[in-house]
């Protein structure tokens, strides 16, 4: 068995597979070994790291958790990645394990690659938390199936580190303690948030929370209509599918030498359709409109007929790939744009693939235009964007402004001849 070092105490590690390293996180009151009858489904593709935290499984033992549990956990992932020095390393958190994950990668981004968030409550706990779980763990020693689980998973001392464990999930939630480092709008890394539907043990607005974590992070969600807790075990071969592919994904920031920025070609103009659609900004628990909706006067506006004498439009292409586009063109017309401000301004737009934002394309993207906004004389460029965008701060990074607030969204221009930082 292998260990390393923390803080004077033993943690239990393992590895087995091949490819790109991938640490899994097990949730609270279980070990690594429930992850040991998934690790078919992924050994062939990644190197698969299992870990128990302090206090877990064949880890030392300690004599309390802490209240900020999840974030002390983070700082033992930390401690695992640093010792073997493997570079960037995907996790792949399940219930408390999630928090764990995340944490880590909002303390150490320039260590974990992806985080896989599977099965947990997101930025808060759950409405009556304390109570539901106290609940939950007195039925749960009075249940064969599931004291079966601790002792399989922790040995003969499981209820001394279900109580411990129950006691600082307490303490958490009736001291409101943060469960974070920082804000979750602050993690860099790309974040797949998984779950079922038919989970009792997390709250019944989940689905509604993993897109409002979303529309901070750019973070994909994968949830299942069926299945209970967690998602990774309920829906095994299906969740398997989602993590290899998300993890096996490429991520141009490993190396920004792949990103090329160009024009688009006239023979791709039709790609605008896809990027228009993209671009739509979707309000929290809002469904998808049908891809027809670009045909609608006020946005085919954008695409219609482009190739015109001020339509400017360049395209970020890597591994054979178009990953984002940012267009502009002066919708001073009969319809006008949402980001009109008169009829000599061009207007931006701009659209990054689902899987691949959050990665620093779009600022790529925009930062060219504005050099070739310049490179062209034009003195400002505007743009519209939703109040609860979270490519808001994007804009702002940029310089663009606010100049006009209006019921959903902001009308913002930056002023060219003034910008000297891009």
């Amino acid at each position: 068995m292998s260990y390393f070092i923390y803080q004077e105490k033993r943690i239990y590690y393992s590895e087995s597979g091949k490819g790109n390293p991938v640490v899994f996180l097990h949730g609270n009151t279980a070990s690594s070994r429930m992850f040991e009858m998934l690790l078919p489904l992924y050994e062939e593709h990644f190197k698969v790291i299992l870990l128990d935290f302090l206090g877990h499984g064949r880890s030392d033992r300690l004599t309390e958790f802490p209240a900020d549990l999840w974030q002390e956990e983070a700082r033992q992932i930390i401690a695992l990645l640093e010792y073997l020095d493997y570079g960037k390393v995907s996790l792949v958190g399940s219930s408390g394990g999630a928090w764990a994950a995340v944490n880590a990668g909002l303390l150490r981004p320039d260590l974990v690659g992806k985080v896989v968030a599977d099965s947990f409550d997101g930025r808060t706990l759950g409405e009556d938390f304390a109570r539901k779980l106290l609940n939950e763990r007195a039925g749960a020693k009075q249940d064969e199936q599931a004291v079966g689980f601790y002792q399989w998973c922790q040995g003969e001392d499981w209820e001394r580190i279900v109580d411990m464990d129950t006691k600082a999930l307490v303490q958490c939630a009736e001291g409101n303690l943060p469960l974070f480092f920082k804000l979750i709008s602050e993690l860099e890394v790309p974040l797949l948030l998984m779950g079922s539907a038919g989970d009792e043990m997390v709250r019944p607005d989940i689905r509604d929370e993993y897109e409002a974590i979303s529309g901070k992070t750019g973070a994909e969600i994968c949830m299942f209509s069926s299945g209970g807790h967690p998602a990774i075990y309920s829906n095994a071969e299906r969740a398997a599918e989602a993590i290899r592919q998300f993890l096996s994904r490429a991520d141009v920031r490993k190396d920004c030498n792949e990103i090329v920025i160009r024009p688009l070609k006239p023979e791709e103009y039709s790609v605008l359709e896809d990027f228009l659609y993209d671009a739509i900004y979707l309000p929290k628990g809002a469904a998808a409109p049908p891809k027809e909706i670009i045909n609608q006067p006020e946005l085919a506006v954008y695409i219609a007929d482009f190739g015109q004498a001020d339509d400017l439009c360049l395209v970020a292409e890597a591994y054979g790939h178009l990953l984002g586009a940012v267009w502009t063109r002066i919708l001073a017309g009969k319809i006008k744009g949402y980001g009109n401000v008169d009829e000599h301004t061009p207007e931006f737009a701009i659209s990054v693939k689902k899987e691949f934002r959050q990665q620093g394309i779009g600022s790529k993207l925009m930062q060219e235009m504005i050099v070739l906004l310049k490179s062209k004389g034009y003195e400002k460029v505007s743009l519209s964007v939703n109040k609860d965008n979270y490519a808001y701060r994007m804009y702002q990074k940029q310089g663009f402004h606010v100049i006009q607030k209006r019921d959903e969204d902001n009308l913002m221009v930056l002023e060219l001849k003034e910008t000297t930082k891009l």
